[in-house]
């Protein structure tokens, strides 16, 4: 095995201290070089900490993936794997080190074949009788086989030989998976291979069916010996595309490491994702209607109406790309010699998709958070409501050994990012919407259009009660547009799909361990003592670091032809966010020991 030295190896005089960290990858993986017969060579240790030492088997890692390439026949940089003894710290080590030379470059060529188990059973005779427009659909239906290829490629280039100036990056194209519940429902709702019994009195579930070990013995008890029952039409199909293929996402992500004088760590990086071939939920069971539906003169939607059938059909299939994800992130890193460590990050990022993926069923995933303007079916484009537009990330510790056996480390995390609650669930994104759908695919709420000009709003036709006379609710709704810096923004237009951002939040959390080393039976072990405060602004200050709660994002009814201005429990909306009265706006404490063997 030529890649790999097992006598052990003085190679004490590398210097590992002044990298301490490898960008972009988690764990502590210390890394140095030397020029050796006109060559530079490169080293990198696995993780590493002041009290463990050197641990883990990301160098093992490394001489795997090189064998792998070799099989592959796919050029890569070459490893080597070193038994050696190296100094780090001011202490000597016995480990392994991973040595490669300066420029790597790697491919790949990925190849998988989706298989699906057969359907044939699962055909409903009746079901696929049923005309929606001309269009016929099967319960047993399965997309062919296809196999998908996958190519990617990666680089990381020390441009000035030294580790000072390291660009790195790759592309390539990774094939995903659409949740397989999804699927399971082609079979779940199709009316076929199961049967739903219905207790009409308590003298009948008294005695059916019994307890039985066996299927036969209880299709007895409910039908009479019968092996099986009337195949039922299904009430919410899933129907699975014949030509469905896999989501696939292609990525691409380009970095700059840089070392800058003091010895700070800059890094620079950019990612792009683009989707291929997303899956979404069309309802196949509604028809679009050549009717339009006027809300207002300039608010004309699609309508749509359900089949003489009257039943939804769930069809998973691919819609055309679009969707996409974008991110661009800076950080700065700084370790003192004598203990303290420093770090900023940035991140601006943005995402367009067509949902956002929620839903364990496919009648939830059809109507979550799938808010649109001409109805579900139309598949419109709109934000991701999970992608925080702007993330700072600070940190500031501090750890300091002493006595030999002791040493304290104290921390400060501060995290800033656009993150509030509509209802109890948290988002970085929310839409404004009507309380209803009013095109009638039955699918989730539509979103609103806002006015241009106060003109424009007197034409709206509002429900005049006299609780709440329409006047006063077209002064409430144009006076909550204007207050609110996204509406406010919007007039004219449609709002749109995760549009509205939610307030910066600010956070503040803090770490406290003790550490005592003990030696035991020759090796040094670890007995930690901590405390971790989470959110600390709010313990100094019960109104501080509380997340912001949308108030109501569904402002308006409309039925009838008339427009409703909806309050919340009574009261007139008049601005857009309050205090999330949760216990995750509030701070909590936690207290632990640990004990680590070496």
């Amino acid at each position: 095995m030529q890649d790999i030295i097992c006598e052990l190896q003085d190679m004490k005089h590398l210097d590992w201290a002044a990298r301490k960290m490898s960008p972009g990858t988690p764990g502590c993986f210390l890394k140095a070089y030397e020029e050796v017969n006109g060559k530079r060579l490169y080293y990198k240790l696995s993780n590493y900490d002041s009290y463990r030492g050197v641990f883990g088997h990301e160098c093992v890692n490394e001489l795997i993936v090189s064998r792998v390439m070799d099989i592959l026949r796919i050029p890569h940089v070459k490893y080597k794997l070193i038994h050696a003894r190296i100094v780090i710290d001011g202490k000597e080590q016995e480990t392994w080190v991973s040595v490669s030379e300066n420029f790597k470059v790697t491919g790949g060529l990925r190849f998988e074949l989706p298989t699906y188990p057969s359907l044939k059973n699962n055909y409903n005779e009746e079901f696929a009788k049923l005309d929606f427009g001309g269009q016929h659909y099967s319960t047993d239906q399965l997309p062919g086989a296809k196999v998908s290829v996958s190519p990617r490629v990666g680089f990381n280039w020390d441009i000035t030989g030294d580790r000072k100036y390291v660009l790195r990056g790759g592309t390539g194209l990774f094939v995903g998976r659409m949740p397989f519940v999804w699927l399971i429902s082609a079979v779940g709702n199709s009316g076929v291979g199961q049967t739903t019994y219905y207790y009409t009195d308590a003298a009948t579930a008294q005695y059916k069916p019994h307890f039985h070990a066996n299927r036969d013995e209880i299709l007895k008890d409910l039908y009479g010996g019968q092996t099986h029952s009337k195949v039922e039409l299904p009430k919410d199909p899933t129907i699975i595309d014949k030509d469905l293929k896999m989501p696939s996402t292609w990525k691409t992500s380009l970095a700059l490491d840089m070392r800058l004088p003091g010895d700070v760590n800059f890094t620079l990086e950019g990612i792009y994702s683009r989707d291929y071939n997303p899956v979404v939920i069309t309802n196949r069971g509604y028809e679009l209607q050549e009717a339009k539906l006027t809300l207002s003169p300039n608010d004309v939607r699609d309508t749509y109406k359900i089949y003489n059938s009257g039943r939804n059909v769930y069809l998973l299939e691919n819609w055309k790309k679009g969707a996409y994800y974008y991110s661009i992130s800076a950080q700065l890193r700084k370790s003192f010699d004598f203990g303290l460590d420093l770090s900023f990050a940035y991140t601006h990022s943005k995402s367009r998709s067509y949902s956002d993926g929620i839903g364990d069923q496919v009648t939830s995933a059809y109507k979550t958070n799938t808010y649109s303007v001409n109805g579900i079916n139309e598949h419109e484009l709109g934000y991701g409501t999970y992608v925080a537009p702007d993330r700072i990330l600070a940190t500031i510790g501090y750890k300091k050994e002493y006595g030999k056996h002791f040493a304290t480390s104290v921390s400060l995390l501060y995290e800033g990012m656009q993150m509030g609650y509509s209802g109890s669930w948290g988002y970085s994104r929310y839409s404004y919407t009507f309380s209803s759908n009013v095109v009638g695919d039955a699918g989730a709420n539509s979103l609103l259009y806002i006015p241009a000009t106060r003109e424009e709003l007197d034409s709206w036709k509002f429900s005049d009660a006299a609780s709440y006379p329409a006047k006063e609710q077209r002064d409430d709704f144009w006076n909550y547009i204007n207050q609110d810096k996204y509406l406010k923004n919007r007039k004219g237009k449609y709002a749109e799909r995760g549009g509205a951002v939610m307030p910066w939040h600010h956070q503040v959390d803090f770490k406290l361990n003790q550490d005592f080393y003990l030696n035991v039976g020759g090796k040094r072990n670890l007995l930690q003592v901590g405390v971790d405060i989470k959110n600390l602004p709010n313990l100094l200050n019960n109104s501080w670091g509380l997340y912001k709660q949308v108030i109501n994002s569904s402002l308006l009814q409309y039925k009838n032809g008339e427009f409703t201005m909806n309050k919340n429990a009574g009261e007139t909306l008049t601005s857009t966010y309050r205090d999330f009265q949760s216990f995750k706006s509030t701070y909590s404490v936690q207290f632990s020991v640990r004990y680590i063997f070496n």
